[in-house]
């Protein structure tokens, strides 16, 4: 006589395989979302650096650095007129500073807030350039008597729900700055 059915042992080993599958798919799964996280941030921060290379190639197009404080922090210059994203040059050749004639140019200066955004503060106009984070930096360096500014970004940001996990880019940009004296 043959017995159809499941005894105890088997339906207690089929659990067991049940639960450890379970329970690695659950892993798997959370491991996936944290690598999701950690990429997604870091997509973030090469956008914010990269945003803010592009923000500063367009301001330092034609302009003329007239300071960068000691620490490397700001840096004060002169904006040229650009009309339908061409530079407005004058009869002699030079420039047309904004605000134009006959006032003297009025000087713009670039910096970072404390909230961490890249800002420049023209004519008592503040615009806010790039997010580089709470934590993020910018440096400039521009040699006495070089024409070759050199700005250092450092986008930093943390995962909102998650602050242990933070994600950094930097970059090293150049400008040649042709209308220095």
């Amino acid at each position: 006589m043959s017995r159809k059915g499941v005894t105890l042992l088997e339906t207690l080993v089929a659990c067991a395989l049940f639960a450890f599958l379970a329970g690695l798919i659950v892993t798997i799964q959370i491991a996936a979302k944290n690598a999701a996280r950690r990429s997604d941030l870091g997509n973030e921060v090469y956008r914010a650096a990269m945003l803010a290379a592009e923000r500063l190639r367009q301001e330092f197009r034609g302009a003329r650095v007239e300071s960068v404080d000691p620490a490397g922090t700001n840096i004060t210059y002169w904006l040229p007129r650009i009309q339908n994203g061409v530079l407005q040059i004058l009869p002699t050749g030079e420039p047309d500073w904004e605000p134009g004639d006959p006032a003297p140019p009025d000087r713009a200066v670039l910096s970072m807030s404390a909230a961490g955004w890249l800002q420049r503060d023209f004519q008592a106009n503040v615009r806010r350039m790039a997010f580089l984070g709470p934590t993020g930096s910018i440096t400039f360096d521009l040699p006495t008597g070089s024409r070759v500014l050199t700005a250092r970004v450092n986008a930093r940001h943390q995962h909102p729900n998650d602050p242990s996990v933070v994600s950094t880019y930097a970059v090293t940009l150049r400008f040649f700055l042709s209308n220095q004296p």
